[in-house]
């Protein structure tokens, strides 16, 4: 399927949905033929990245339509391996909570068919969902009986505890997504926030990943909250995977007066690239690194090209198919360079292979067992990309 986008349809974002700064760095640029569709850059100020170029949330909207006429043919079931993995991650988080309060209200942002509130359900919470998707949110009616929270706007009641689990990378406005969901957190209750680590997810491919508009650190994503009267209380380790990426998960207690921070933070921005680069196969790039491709077919990671071509005359990444087996061991070569731990790489896909045979090689104990720690107020700024 082809997504068409014109230039009627790209927003320009100039300021930091962190810190509201309006000078940023671009790192990379994604075109179709001349139309430069998707930027993504760094806050020179808190060294927040960002998309500062993207299609536009209305676009998104009718794309999902188009999109949803595609059968789903997604197994939704408890019985499936990813609702099995998503179930075991929402019953560790549940166990941690259970530790740190006796209060057992919770409110979940964003979420799906219901499987990881299940957990919560199971181990006798109250349960309530918001999940903007109504197919999902049907599922998770029908398949688990969860209260749906129609409208987030039109909620009278406030909760013990909200999670917001992988949705907060997705938001094209985070500040104003955070502050409708604030006024539902009780006071002394605690807001969860689960988002992918800069350090640890992103390497060169996130530059073509159109559906994540964020990429946060600890600092940042402590920054921004700090702007709701949010403390961080608590930093937990999850992984979505099994030897997958360590993302970043922050407790935060809603205060009546949270210190102000520090706007300026540590200069990562050498991280930063370095990351964009991580896997490519180039040795002095230029940045913005530009990629070219022929059209939008996947309307989360752009296209289904998954091969970089580097045209050094134009300076250009082309994107296309591999041809050959050689360009094809060339692209696992790649996929290898752009991982941290290779050894983890391919452990996690015999995990995710071999699901259904117990073997304790195959069980990653920090995906078995959800890690966390208490953070002290005067570590709210100290820690380092």
């Amino acid at each position: 399927m082809n997504y068409q986008i014109g230039p009627n349809d790209i927003e320009i974002w100039q300021s930091c949905p962190v810190c509201s700064t309006e000078r940023h760095v671009p790192i990379t640029e994604v075109y179709i033929d001349d139309l430069n569709f998707f930027t993504t850059g760094y806050c020179t100020n808190c060294f927040f990245v960002f998309r500062t170029v993207r299609p536009a949330f209305s676009w998104f909207q009718q794309n999902w339509i188009k999109r949803k006429n595609i059968a789903d043919k997604n197994d939704y079931s408890l019985a499936s391996p990813l609702e099995q993995r998503r179930y075991k991650r929402y019953k560790n988080l549940s166990a941690v909570f259970e530790k740190i309060s006796e209060k057992r209200t919770i409110l979940d942002i964003g979420t799906g068919p219901g499987t990881g509130l299940r957990a919560f359900k199971d181990s006798n919470w109250d349960v309530t969902e918001y999940e903007p998707d109504p197919a999902r949110a049907e599922i998770a009616i029908q398949q688990h009986g969860i209260r749906m929270l129609k409208k987030l706007e039109e909620s009278s009641e406030t909760y013990d505890f909200v999670t917001i689990i992988q949705v907060l990378e997705h938001i094209h406005q985070p500040y104003d997504f955070l502050n409708n969901i604030i006024p539902l957190v009780k006071t002394g209750g605690y807001i969860y926030i689960e988002v992918p680590d800069l350090v640890n997810f992103v390497n060169w491919r996130d530059a073509l990943y159109l559906e994540h508009m964020n990429n946060f650190t600890v600092n940042t994503l402590t920054l921004l909250c700090s702007r709701f009267n949010l403390a961080l209380r608590y930093r937990l380790f999850p992984k979505t995977t099994p030897y997958g990426a360590t993302h970043i998960g922050a407790l935060f207690e809603k205060v009546e007066h949270n210190p102000d921070m520090d706007t300026s933070l540590d200069d990562i921005s050498k991280d930063i690239c370095n990351s964009y680069v991580k896997g490519l196969p180039i040795s002095s790039p230029v940045f913005p690194i530009k990629y070219r491709i022929s059209e939008i077919n996947n309307i989360a990671i752009t296209t289904n090209d998954n091969y970089p071509v580097v045209d050094k005359k134009n300076r250009f990444i082309n994107m296309r198919q591999s041809k050959n087996i050689i360009e094809k061991l060339k692209f696992i070569n790649l996929k290898l360079k752009s991982t941290d731990n290779s050894i983890n790489f391919v452990r996690k896909r015999l995990a995710l292979h071999f699901h259904y045979i117990s073997l304790d090689i195959l069980k990653d104990p920090d995906f078995e067992d959800l890690k966390f720690i208490k953070i002290n107020k005067k570590d709210y700024t100290n820690e380092r990309v």
